[in-house]
């Protein structure tokens, strides 16, 4: 009787034992895990007590609807009895389950808060590891725990030969596929704001959308101090967040630099995408995953072809705009000048150079100082182009030409 009293008194006050455990978590998430394994406690309690009361209906169902052994009683009788015990039983057995779900359903929501409390923390884990890395870590503990608990009901069911647990959860799953969503999200929430920025301070779209690049790339040196230290590693959250970058970002990085886009870009627009891409290219490294990791990730091979293109492509551009350049200064009228030295000397090689450090300043400006050698060569080329043609001119018309400027050219 002390027992049942003491149980009776346990129920009567679990509402407000829930009611206190939500408070609890709400004003100091620190104490998910505790609240978390009372809220199993009581989860198995009622599914106890739900289940004494299934078994008790059974066990009284089958003791009345018993034919009774006397000879005495006639078959009509004995059916008589067993009928009415059974209604009363089975109706009776109902209504104090239902008495018990109705009062006890706040247990089940108290799992649900816990788990809302969680998936709260999870959607703004780069703010919470900022302000309270351990509610963050907390939450990962519980969900570790959870799914512990959910494999090893499963396993057990699965062993005894039963049907699986209704209740059963693959949390491992539902939280990958939650992370993967809290970042998907905060890459194009970058790239959203990046070209709101974009249009407000009238830059081009290029540029708008290198700025949201170069931002997730930030964003994830920040990540990688601050939450990643918080996960469970084999999230591996790291790589989820770069896998997710490269399917967001690869497609339109390939758009910007295909055929028909590149035509549209101008030298320094050209000049903008290779110097992303070598900071890419330095940056990745920064990111720690191991090498087998990085080699999965085809944005890496894919930024660099990119960049080779069009550093080509830029280099086509130069060499073509200093020879043409070049021609406007030669179609010039030679004048001929003495230096002190008393040399002859014309203009024409002051305006060249002149313009050959134009395209150098700008490469020094735009671009990486390895680069900057391909830019100086190119500039050579044409520099070596010029003086063959001059040198032939000369070869063929030095006959038609004063030889003051003659020398002049020379020199």
């Amino acid at each position: 009787v002390g027992k049942v009293l003491t149980q009776i008194d346990f129920f009567a006050n679990v509402p407000s034992i829930v009611s206190e455990l939500k408070c609890t978590i709400d004003t100091d998430p620190t104490k998910l895990k505790e609240v978390f394994l009372e809220s199993l406690r009581l989860e198995s309690l009622r599914a106890e007590l739900l289940a004494t009361i299934k078994v008790s209906r059974s066990r009284r169902s089958s003791v009345i609807t018993m034919p009774s052994s006397s000879t005495s009683s006639s078959p009509s009788d004995r059916g008589s009895v067993s009928t009415k015990g059974a209604d009363f039983s089975s109706e009776a057995g109902a209504k104090i389950r239902d008495a018990v779900e109705q009062h006890l359903h706040i247990v089940p929501d108290l799992a649900r808060h816990v788990n809302q409390k969680i998936m709260g923390i999870i959607d703004n884990m780069n703010e919470v590891a900022e302000i309270a890395p351990q509610d963050l870590v907390c939450a990962f503990e519980v969900l570790e725990m959870k799914r512990e608990y959910c494999d090893r009901k499963l396993e057990r069911a699965r062993s005894l030969e039963m049907p699986d647990p209704k209740d059963y959860e693959p949390v491992l799953e539902i939280v990958q596929q939650r992370l993967e969503v809290v970042i998907l999200g905060t890459i194009i929430k970058t790239f959203k704001t990046a070209t709101e920025h974009a249009n407000v301070t009238k830059l081009s779209d290029l540029s708008a959308l290198l700025a949201g690049a170069t931002e997730v790339l930030t964003q994830m040196s920040i990540f990688q101090e601050e939450v990643v230290p918080c996960c469970p590693p084999h999230y591996d959250i790291l790589y989820k967040y770069l896998l997710l970058f490269e399917e967001y970002w690869l497609p339109k990085a390939k758009a910007l630099c295909a055929g028909d886009s590149i035509v549209n870009l101008g030298p320094s627009e050209l000049l903008q995408l290779v110097d992303w891409f070598e900071f890419f290219a330095v940056q990745i490294n920064q990111y720690d995953i191991n090498d087998d990791k990085k080699k999965e990730l085809k944005c890496i091979k894919e930024f660099q072809n990119l960049s080779e293109d069009l550093m080509a492509e830029y280099l086509d551009r130069i060499k073509h705009q200093v020879m043409q350049w070049f021609d406007n200064i030669k179609k010039l009228p030679l004048e001929a000048r003495r230096n002190t030295d008393n040399t002859v000397m014309t203009t024409n090689p002051e305006e060249m150079f002149r313009c050959l450090h134009l395209q150098i300043e700008v490469a020094k400006e735009k671009l990486p100082r390895e680069k900057l050698k391909d830019v100086i060569m190119a500039c050579l080329q044409v520099l070596r182009q010029i003086q063959r043609e001059t040198y032939d001119a000369l070869s063929i018309g030095y006959k038609d030409i004063e030889p003051e400027l003659m020398c002049a050219t020379i020199n």
